[in-house]
């Protein structure tokens, strides 16, 4: 029964890697017709009704004190929702491939923030880490400078704005879920402000152009979908597996996307790509590695944090 638990927590995470993979190849796929802000308030619609619906089934219950967290709340909303919003649009600009992996500097992030708000422990590798990081953005801006994308500045600087908001976002999630406020609530807050910040961005940009092309209209309402697809997998694949684990195996996104970039849009991959990619990766499970205590046994432990799109 413990095999059979560990395949199904390690499969339900390659299935959330592959709906976070197709969320980010939808979107970019129907950018190409319509105009990006629109597209991403389809995506955001889709998740928060999905999540409403969820939220509806389940039920959950305020507990007492959980005003003293409200504003906390809140905030994680209206951070949640920009750095979403963020990750689209460098998919946008920078392609699925690019933006996923520049978005993977998460953990390091995370583990900063972690350091100052939760008092976890600082480790001199931690350094090291960050370092493998920031040289790998350094090596995707290098080499999409030389490619005739004249926004690279704009789609590595929305990744890492994605990046520090997410880690912002997880850590916030655990003091909230530390003070009593259950994981449903928070993730209402989050689509709730994913969706209240798309609708104000297009309303100042007046982007309300309606696709008249229904298959691109799906594209962008299904990207939601896939998005709640991939969050739902994540939370089954928690259940069954270490947070390590499937921390690891969602790493699995940066190749599906750069699969999908070859393959369905025909995007040219240079040698600091792979270069970036290995440093990110190792950066990445270095990070999960040196914050995840040993295991003892099923009940003790330690949660690490996870990036989250």
């Amino acid at each position: 029964m413990v095999v059979l638990s560990r395949f199904l927590g390690i499969f339900a995470a390659s299935l959330s890697a592959t709906g976070f993979s197709a969320e980010n190849l939808l979107l970019y796929h129907a950018k190409e017709a319509y105009s990006p802000m629109f597209i991403v308030s389809c995506n955001a619609l889709t998740f928060f009704l999905c999540v409403t619906l969820s939220v509806a089934y389940v039920r959950p219950q305020f507990e007492d004190g959980y005003r003293g967290h409200l504003p906390m709340l809140l905030f994680v909303g209206f951070l949640g929702g920009l750095e979403h919003t963020a990750i689209a649009l460098a998919v946008f600009v920078s392609g699925p491939g690019d933006a996923t992996l520049i978005f993977y500097t998460t953990p390091i992030f995370a583990i900063v923030f972690s350091v100052m708000f939760l008092k976890d422990s600082f480790k001199w590798s931690d350094i090291l880490l960050a370092l493998l990081a920031l040289a790998a953005v350094a090596l995707i801006y290098g080499s999409n400078e030389k490619s005739e994308n004249m926004l690279v500045v704009e789609g590595v600087l929305f990744a890492l704005f994605s990046a520090v908001g997410s880690a912002g976002v997880l850590v916030m999630t655990k003091i909230l879920t530390n003070g009593g406020i259950d994981t449903f609530i928070v993730l209402f807050s989050y689509s709730s402000g994913y969706l209240l910040v798309t609708i104000a961005v297009c309303t100042v940009l007046q982007d309300w152009t309606v696709p008249t092309d229904v298959d691109t209209l799906f594209l962008a309402l299904s990207s939601g979908l896939a998005m709640f697809g991939g969050l739902l997998m994540k939370f089954l694949a928690l259940l069954k597996e270490r947070p390590a684990t499937v921390s690891m195996i969602l790493t699995i996104e940066v190749f599906l996307c750069y699969l999908g970039d070859v393959v369905l849009f025909h995007r040219p991959l240079y040698w600091t790509t792979y270069v970036s990619f290995a440093l990110i990766m190792s950066s990445c499970i270095g990070a999960i590695l040196t914050h995840t205590a040993p295991e003892t046994n099923d009940d003790e432990e330690q949660e690490h944090i996870l990036p989250e799109q």
